[in-house]
Parts: structure tokens; C-alpha cells; sequence
């Protein structure tokens, strides 16, 4: 994989632009969990733009998961700072690979559950949603930690493109 000394624009825009659509997602949860669990019960959901919207929204985060990968590896991402504890920085670097996996695993569980009603896939997806939210404080976290307590501004990176 590729080494940087900075992330260009477009990463620093789909980092942002992937926290939006996954924050907006747990908010239009509850139309689409209300509509599968009709249709498990054998009925029939009314139309509800909230479920139109998160399945769009999850193809979205999907394609932008993909997206940001191919990035990385094309452009490369900054090493961790200098000063930074080899632990930290190990745990920095899995949480940072489960949030891509899961920003894929999500929607496409997403997906097998409400076009191929896939019950197991359902499950996956709700334990999945779980799991990225748990990645994303753990990610938000440890940007705090570091802008604070270490003072190394390192959110910095994903503010300002280089």
C-alpha cells in the first residue's frame, strides 16, 4: 500500500460525506426495520420514502466504501506520527480496516436481507450496524484523544488536503 504525507481532497471528502450518510442512516432506521418486519409478518409495508432513501443511502456508503479503498491504495495514506505508541497506533490501524469492512458488510447485508429476503442476512446487518457504530466512537475517540490530550493535531489530516 501506498505512503502519503497527507490525504488528498477527494478522501478528506468522502470521509466526511461517508460520516454523514452513515449518521443519517441510523436516524431512517426505523421506517425501513418497521417495513421488513411487515413483510416478514407476510404483509404488505405502505410506501414510506424513509425505506426508499436508506436503501439508496446504503448503495451510496457502499460505492463510497469502495471508492475510498481504491483510494488508498492509489494515493496512500500518512503514516502514523513519529511520537505515537506502536500500541495505539496498531489499534488505530485494525479499527481504521474494520471500519472499510464494515461500511461494505453493512449495506450488503442491507441489501440480501430486503431484495432476497435473506433472514440471516438481517441479522448480520443488525449485529453489522452495531459493530460500525462501536468502530465509529472508538474512531471518533481516538481523534479526540489525539487532538486533546496528545495536542498532535492529527485530525488535522482529514481537515485540510495535502
Amino acid at each position: 500500500m501506498k505512503t502519503s504525507t497527507g490525504y488528498s481532497g477527494r478522501q478528506i471528502a468522502l470521509h466526511w460525506i461517508a460520516f454523514v450518510l452513515i449518521a443519517v442512516q441510523y436516524v431512517l432506521a426505523g421506517g425501513i426495520g418497521h417495513a421488513y418486519h411487515t413483510i416478514q409478518e407476510g404483509g404488505q409495508p405502505d410506501f414510506d420514502a424513509t425505506v426508499l432513501a436508506h436503501v439508496l443511502i446504503g448503495g451510496l456508503i457502499l460505492i463510497f466504501a469502495v471508492w475510498r479503498i481504491v483510494l488508498r491504495f492509489t494515493h496512500g495514506a500518512p503514516p502514523p506520527p513519529e511520537s505515537e505508541n506502536p500500541r495505539a497506533a496498531l489499534v488505530a490501524k485494525v479499527t481504521q480496516g474494520l471500519l472499510y469492512v464494515f461500511m461494505i458488510a453493512v449495506p450488503i447485508s442491507g441489501s440480501l436481507a430486503w431484495f432476497g429476503g435473506l433472514d440471516a442476512a438481517g441479522a448480520m446487518h443488525q449485529v453489522g450496524k452495531l459493530v460500525l457504530m462501536l468502530l465509529i466512537v472508538l474512531h471518533i475517540a481516538g481523534a479526540i484523544y489525539n487532538q486533546v490530550v496528545l495536542k498532535n493535531h492529527l485530525i488535522l489530516r482529514m481537515m485540510k488536503a495535502e
